[in-house]
C-alpha cells in the first residue's frame, strides 16, 4: 500500500527571551509491504518520508554567547519499522 498526503511541521527555537516559531506545510509518503497473511494476524514492513521547504529561523539572542543568526532549516525525516496487526472480524 503506497500512500501520499500533507503534512504539517512546527519548529520553535528559545533564547533569552526571545523566540521564533516556524510553521511549515509539507509533504508525507509511505509504502507499506505486507509479508505474512494469516486468517487472525499479519506481520509487514513500513517505510516513511516527510519532508518541507527551507524556511529561515533567528536571529536570536542566547546567553552567554553571541546572537545566533539566522539559518535556512529544512525538516526531513526518513524511518523504517515493522507492522503487526490483529484482526478482529477475522477476515482477510
Amino acid at each position: 500500500m503506497v500512500f501520499i498526503g500533507p503534512s504539517l511541521l512546527f519548529h520553535s527555537l528559545e533564547g533569552a527571551g526571545d523566540e521564533d516559531d516556524n510553521v511549515q506545510l509539507g509533504v508525507y509518503l509511505g509504502y507499506t509491504l505486507n509479508v505474512i497473511h494469516k486468517k487472525n494476524w499479519f506481520l509487514g514492513v513500513k517505510m516513511n518520508y516527510q519532508w518541507s521547504p527551507t524556511s529561515e529561523i533567528g536571529p536570536l539572542d542566547v546567553e552567554g554567547s553571541p546572537n545566533f543568526r539566522q539559518v535556512k532549516v529544512r525538516v526531513a525525516n526518513a524511518n523504517l519499522g515493522v507492522v503487526v496487526g490483529i484482526r478482529v472480524n477475522g477476515k482477510a
